[in-house]
């Protein structure tokens, strides 16, 4: 028996030609809209359309958009096993439903019910199809040179003699498509180009039944609606662009991310607004300089982000693609390896592996060369997450200072920091650490399971509640109550945690698995 998650929903498939048994989640948080993940989808491989939804098969699941009304439903994610991504796919033809095959399972999909059925087969399939007449019966599946019907609960049974090619409904294909409009061939290059002007190949196509309408989907820049009779073309991006995401940064009404620098995928920032209905990746110019660049710090200001990576500190601007300066230890940083930034209004604070620098135009190397973890710019204190312990920082002109609380653990290394209202929070390797800096003294401990979230990467703190991001997973604590709930990997989330970012009603999860979207309860906790 196998388990397949689909971005909340579990269903376990049963036995070639045996029924498969459908399920909803166990997990009261994986609701479809309480908690959605999200990976990268710009690398389209099928495009498939129904009377009101399109479908469009990445290497990590498929995203699902609403023609009608114009917006995008939750993804169908699935795992990242290149080698299992979808091997083909189609609109159902009775409903909003979609079919998807990949080696060794064929998967049923209602998204609006968040309903899926799984078979399970030998092989990976290579096409589907309905039979034109009775389109109830559910799909016809071939395998090699072998035929199987799926049914909608899930059954699948050899056919020994499949419909005739002439009762065969199938999805249209890129064939058809230049069939209908052959001059739409020729405007490809122009259809799929973006707004620096590069082309992007187009590697999946289809109709859509009952209006005049083409669906592209491309290698790198997702997915493109087209209307065929004036040669237009729309781009829609939905989800990241690199398997995994290293850093998080708010904006007012989302988030941006970047990532974890995989070296054959497209890089740079991606923006997500919080309804996940709008959708902006940004690559900077055409040398592509995130690219392979493993992203640790992101910060944005006034319109640039400030992107801390492996190979030093970018400053990139956010609309105009040529807007883009570098600085590593050349340029006086104290190493190249940057682990956080925190931007003002003349430049930014950058720690690094050696040390801290402030960048105004040029780079200087501030106060001890020691390992700077974690950064948080408060006013005009910069607070500061060091292997030497918790440190401060009054402006420019003034050196790093330790606080004048006795407690050993403040001179230990420091992971990570945060600061809401009067209270500063810092996060060892395995302890929560939390300061009343009117009163000058630690606040007494919480009984929250902090070692759960294993090797502290990030945190975030607001009012209501502090969040801790780390290799385990995330655990979310209540301020007022001290009560506490973990988002564990493998169950709540898709990989470790990368990094947290707080909205009002939402919580952000980068993990290297994807971006995760959790809404908040009223009192701040994941729901």
């Amino acid at each position: 028996m196998r388990a397949l998650v689909l971005a909340g929903l579990v269903t376990v498939g049963g036995c070639a030609g045996g029924a498969a048994t459908e399920g909803r989640s166990a997990l009261t948080t994986a609701r479809r809209e309480e908690q959605v993940v999200i990976g990268a989808h710009n690398e389209i491989t099928h495009v498939s359309a129904g009377e009101r939804l399109v479908f469009a098969a990445s290497t990590r699941g498929v995203i699902i958009y609403d023609a009608l009304f114009r917006g995008w439903l939750p993804p169908m994610e699935m795992d990242d096993d290149v080698r299992r991504s979808p091997s083909a796919l189609a609109a159902d033809p009775t409903e909003d439903a979609v079919w998807v095959a990949r080696t060794g399972q064929v998967i049923y999909y209602r998204p609006r019910i968040d309903y899926a059925v799984t078979a399970t087969v030998s092989g990976a399939p290579q096409e589907i199809f309905f039979d034109r007449r009775d389109l109830s019966a559910g799909a016809y599946v071939r395998v090699g040179p072998a035929f199987l019907r799926v049914s909608r609960t899930g059954s699948a049974i050899p056919v020994g003699t499949p419909p005739a090619p002439q009762d065969r409904l199938h999805p249209p294909t890129a064939r058809d498509v230049f069939r209908q409009y052959p001059s739409l061939e020729t405007f490809l290059p122009l259809l799929t180009r973006d707004d620096d002007l590069e082309q992007w190949q187009a590697t999946a196509a289809t109709l859509a039944p009952g209006r005049s309408e083409v669906w592209l989907g491309t290698r790198g820049n997702g997915l493109f609606r087209v209307d065929p009779t004036f040669n237009r073309g729309e781009h829609l991006p939905f989800g990241l662009m690199e398997p995994g995401v290293g850093a998080l940064a708010l904006a007012a009404d989302g988030v941006w991310s970047a990532g974890l620098g995989s070296p054959v995928a497209r890089s740079g920032l991606v923006f997500a607004s919080n309804d996940l209905q709008r959708w902006r990746w940004v690559s900077g110019p055409p040398s592509r300089p995130l690219m392979g660049a493993r992203v640790q710090a992101l910060g944005i200001r006034d319109r640039r982000a400030w992107i801390g990576t492996t190979r030093g500190v970018l400053r990139m601007g956010l609309d105009e693609d040529n807007d883009l300066s570098r600085w590593d230890i050349a340029d006086g940083l104290p190493s190249d390896i940057v682990t956080s930034v925190a931007p003002h209004s003349e430049g930014a604070w950058v720690g690094t592996r050696a040390g801290l620098a402030l960048v105004e135009g040029t780079a200087r190397a501030v106060g001890p060369r020691v390992a700077i973890h974690d950064l948080v710019l408060v006013a005009d204190t910069l607070w500061i997450a060091s292997a030497a312990g918790v440190l401060a920082l009054a402006g420019p002109d003034s050196a790093p200072r330790r606080l004048a609380i006795d407690d050993a653990r403040l001179a230990r290394a420091i992971e990570a920091l945060a600061r809401s209202d009067t209270v500063l929070a810092l996060a060892t390797d395995a302890e929560l650490i939390e300061i009343d800096l009117i009163a000058r003294r630690v606040l007494p401990p919480r009984a929250a399971n902090v070692a759960a979230v294993r090797r502290i990467e990030r945190m975030a703190m607001d009012a209501s509640t502090i969040w801790l991001a780390g290799e385990g997973g995330v655990l979310a604590i209540h301020r007022a109550s001290g009560r506490s709930t973990l988002l564990p990997v493998g169950v709540s989330l898709p990989a470790p945690a990368t990094s947290v970012a707080l909205a009002s009603d939402i919580a952000w999860i980068g993990t290297r698995g994807g971006l995760v979207r959790i809404r908040r309860r009223s009192d701040g906790m994941p729901s």
